[in-house]
């Protein structure tokens, strides 16, 4: 079974729905669906980002391991990723999107490249028990600023 999905899609706003599907597809094929509904809208919001504010293509990678999903978009803006705190959520025309990646994930961050950012957000399998001691707390949602490892290479473009 493949453990990583890769595509390219364009900075039009039909690509946070190909994403959702993607995403969709391949977890149900990786037996992974408990995290179908959270990772939808973690896919959706951060190609969204890219699309509403880098304006380039997107890189989008769904990587399985044996204890969490990660999804990972990559674009090639020097613009950088902002969390955006929404004071009144009754307010405003959208800025919410990594405070949700940031709710959702059990990990997230931001890798820099020569040549863009990839923003991630890593899923935790319910399945699978947490090590002994570990508590599901706010700490538990981190984010990490460290060097990229999403792969050059995409499958395709959509």
């Amino acid at each position: 079974m493949n453990s990583e999905t890769t595509a390219t899609l364009r900075p039009v706003a039909e690509s946070a729905g190909l994403a959702r599907s993607l995403v969709e597809r391949t977890l149900r094929a990786w037996d992974c669906v408990e995290l179908v509904e959270d990772a939808l809208i973690v896919a959706s919001e951060l190609v969204a980002n890219v699309v509403r504010h880098a304006r380039t293509e997107a890189r989008l990678n769904i990587r399985r391991d044996p204890s969490s999903i990660r999804i990972a978009v990559f674009d090639t803006s020097p613009r950088p990723a902002v969390v955006r705190e929404v004071r009144d959520p009754m307010i405003g025309d959208g800025g919410r999107g990594l405070v949700i990646v940031r709710e959702l994930s059990s990990r997230w961050g931001v890798d820099h490249h020569d040549g863009g950012k990839t923003v991630w957000a890593d899923l935790r399998d319910p399945r699978l028990s947490r090590p002994s001691g570990v508590s599901s707390s706010v700490a538990d949602r981190e984010h990490v600023d460290e060097p990229g490892d999403l792969e050059d290479a995409a499958d395709g473009v959509l």
